[in-house]
């Protein structure tokens, strides 16, 4: 079983990679001919450079596991599910299956798209704290006006309360049978846990149903 403190590492591993990615120069790549054929002048039209792409460093096995289920609305009466990840055949020839098995709790239901948006709003929030202290240092503080920015969503109360459901959904939500390990990058069979623990969202409190300041 892999604990919170385990995957943020392994986030942290990916920045700093990413970081000595940026610092080394690229090799410039001469244009090939073929034998026999002179190579003529290339002429591309100017065009202005793109904003380049925005990455996020991604723990992947949540989105291949089959614990996001791709619906826009939430989904009533269903609690659990499961998803075939692998057939192949062991040592012995015979004929294998890994599944993964996810059980919602019942107030809160399966985690779906919107649920997804967040969790790549918190990793890119992961990635920021690497960036600036260099490590985590759990309890992860998470401000909820940056949670909703980063998830294109407005702010407002709703999304307020969208984001206390989503924490304690992926909380609460659980994980049984094979999941994706990125080290070894193969299956592994055996994993029962949840997802979140040591994760704080601060924010504006509700009163009486509306938005109010925290200071």
């Amino acid at each position: 079983m892999e604990s919170l403190a385990e995957i943020m590492a392994r986030v942290e591993r990916l920045v700093f990679a990413q970081e000595q990615e940026r610092s080394s120069s690229p090799t410039a790549l001469s244009p090939s001919s073929s034998e026999g054929q002179a190579a003529l002048p290339l002429v591309l039209p100017v065009f202005e450079s793109p904003l380049p792409p925005e990455y996020i460093q991604a723990e992947a096995f949540l989105e291949v596991s089959g614990y996001f289920t791709p619906s826009s609305k939430r989904i009533r009466s269903i609690y659990t599910k499961e998803k075939k990840l692998r057939e192949y055949i062991d040592e012995q020839g015979k004929n294998r299956t890994l599944k993964t098995k996810i059980s919602a709790n019942y107030e809160l239901g399966l985690p779906i798209t919107s649920d997804l948006d967040y969790y790549r709003a918190f990793l890119k929030i992961c990635d920021e704290i690497v960036d600036r202290e260099g490590r985590f240092r759990l309890p992860i503080t998470v401000d909820t006006a940056t949670l909703l920015r980063y998830a294109g969503k407005k702010k407002g109360t709703i999304e307020y309360r969208e984001v206390r459901a989503w924490l304690k959904r992926m909380t609460l939500t659980g994980i049984e049978g094979a999941i994706y390990r990125a080290k070894k990058k193969d299956y592994e069979e055996g994993f029962t846990s949840t997802v979140f623990s040591q994760v704080v969202v601060k924010g504006e409190r509700l009163r009486n149903g509306k938005l109010a300041d925290t200071n």
